[in-house]
């Protein structure tokens, strides 16, 4: 995926790992609530576990920035240059 819905798509990835993964790894946690809202709204429900993923700071991969440009996707199509992002 190259357009601009792959971190949603990341960060939806991430929560299902989490909720699937977390009550499995101990079992005193039967449920979890995650989350994926800016610090400012995060509730204050505490009457079951909680855990809060968001995106804090984006920076360019210097890997992925140096690879060449591809030039042509198809018969008269050009192809965009890839940006590369180390997500945190």
């Amino acid at each position: 995926m190259s357009n601009a819905q792959i971190i949603a798509a990341t960060t939806a990835t991430l929560r299902k790992l989490l909720l699937d993964g977390v009550p499995h790894r101990d079992p005193a946690i039967t449920s979890i609530s995650v989350t994926t809202t800016p610090l400012d709204r995060v509730g204050s429900d505490l009457t079951q576990p909680q855990l809060n993923l968001f995106l804090y700071h984006a920076v360019l991969n210097g890997a992925w920035r140096n690879r060449d440009v591809p030039t042509q996707v198809g018969p008269g199509d050009l192809a965009q240059p890839r940006l590369g992002l180390n997500l945190h």
